[in-house]
């Protein structure tokens, strides 16, 4: 127990440092980048934008708090900590705001992960929970099934968006073009009851050599609710637990539990990051998210909002 004491202590540090390094950096990149420009266009602010942004992966890719995670395969303590510590970071100068919030990137289901196998019937069953029928899961295939020369998707969605990129589902954006759809074409607005944003990431499936897991340290209730085919109640417990998980054993899940659990792909340990980053500057406001490989030390799934 001292041992592991000592472990967090050393790393609860580690992440005061970072927190000070960020806040230094980004400062000064805020009063650089402000020079010049007391007059606000949007080609300056994208300059803005992109400074601040440049300078934050160079941090990241620098951080002894990251090196330490990514050299131990089972940094789940420090992991938390880092997470803890830096959720939401704010910084002001000369009429810029910046808000940079840090989460684990696989605390939600990759839609790109589902097939036409078990798991797709456990979702059809989670969202059966909520009144939506399982046209929906055929949709979400549509999405994610890439172009098919002979035309043959589950809907008409392609009829109504020829344009609408269909490798897979790239944000919460694309995603409401989806639900909107299945809204009108079923007249069902049962799906306004699930809450996405809670339960859902995006982007292209992993490579051969990474397979995106759930970290069930950071599964969200939406999440658990799926996993396990549990109820709310259940599900809510799981995600507001105190201790981190480390085996199977630590959830006492139940014999049907642990065999719908063994149709997705999970672990208790998963060193990508989510960064969040929200800019405001007179009337311009942006927002960028990537997911961050804190072993590969680089970013990736690079979305804007300008």
């Amino acid at each position: 127990m001292a041992k592991k004491q000592t472990r967090n202590g050393i790393a609860l540090l580690l992440t005061v440092m970072f927190v000070i390094v960020i806040s230094v950096i980004i400062s000064q990149t805020l009063k650089e980048v402000n020079v010049g420009a007391r007059t606000i266009t949007k080609e300056a602010f994208m300059y803005q934008v992109h400074a601040l942004l440049g300078d934050l992966l160079v941090m990241l890719q620098k951080s002894s708090d990251l090196q330490t995670i990514a050299e131990n395969n089972s940094s789940i303590d420090e992991l938390a900590i880092f997470l803890d510590q830096t959720e939401a970071l704010p910084f002001a100068t000369e009429g810029l705001d910046m808000l940079i919030e840090i989460s684990s990137a696989r605390s939600h289901y990759l839609i790109t992960n589902l097939d036409n196998t078990q798991k797709s019937a456990y979702l059809g069953a989670f969202l059966n929970n909520y009144g939506v029928n399982s046209e929906y899961v055929a949709l979400l295939f549509d999405g994610i099934s890439g172009i098919k020369e002979d035309g043959s998707y589950n809907s008409a969605i392609f009829d109504t968006y020829p344009e609408l990129f269909r490798d897979y589902i790239v944000s919460q954006e694309h995603l409401e073009i989806f639900n909107n759809f299945y809204k009108r074409e079923y007249s069902d607005n049962s799906i306004d009851k699930i809450d996405f944003s809670k339960l859902f990431a995006f982007g292209p499936k992993a490579d051969n050599n990474t397979t995106y897991r759930v970290d069930l340290n950071y599964a969200t209730q939406e999440v658990w609710e799926l996993l396990l085919g549990c109820s709310k109640e259940r599900a809510k417990q799981l995600s507001n637990h105190v201790e981190m998980f480390e085996k199977i054993e630590d959830l006492s899940l139940s014999q049907q539990e642990k065999a719908h659990l063994e149709a997705f792909e999970y672990s208790f340990f998963e060193p990508y990051i989510m960064i969040n980053i929200a800019l405001q500057k007179d009337q311009m406001h942006a927002k960028v998210s990537f997911e961050y490989d804190i072993k590969k030390k680089r970013g990736y799934n690079f979305v804007y909002e300008i």
